[in-house]
């Protein structure tokens, strides 16, 4: 599994809820913002996951969406109606356009203020289980 491409797809997926989200493909110096990126990934190589299919693995990312806080309700009410798409999005391409061999939404939460490159925003956090 190509994790760049797998949470790049990731990004592109939850993009597309809105045409006014940006999706970065890594953790970006700035933001513009309504926008979606892979924070962080975990890969896994324990016995259980490995002997599922000699070399797979399970990979665990994070996903940030981030929305500006200008207004609190309306960042909300915005970051919300994200929270509402996000997951039928994601399982649009469960495969990942054949990175993974399925995947997982686990969380889907609203995260609050988070300070991403020194400014707060309204965070949706996302994770998601890739395997193989």
């Amino acid at each position: 599994m190509d994790t760049r491409l797998a949470g790049e797809t990731l990004a592109g997926l939850i993009a597309e809820i809105d045409g006014q989200i940006t999706a970065y493909s890594w953790n970006p110096d700035s933001v513009v913002t309504p926008c979606v990126f892979p924070k962080e990934w975990e890969k896994d190589f324990t016995a259980d996951v490995v002997m599922l299919g000699g070399d797979a693995a399970l990979v665990e990312f994070t996903v940030w969406l981030l929305v500006a806080r200008a207004d609190d309700k309306s960042g909300q009410a915005q970051l919300q109606s994200y929270a509402d798409d996000a997951l039928d999005a994601i399982y649009t391409d469960s495969t990942l356009a054949g990175q993974v061999s399925d995947l997982q939404v686990t969380s889907l939460r609203a995260a609050g203020l988070q300070e991403y490159a020194g400014t707060d925003y309204l965070t949706l956090e996302v994770i998601v289980r890739c395997y193989g």
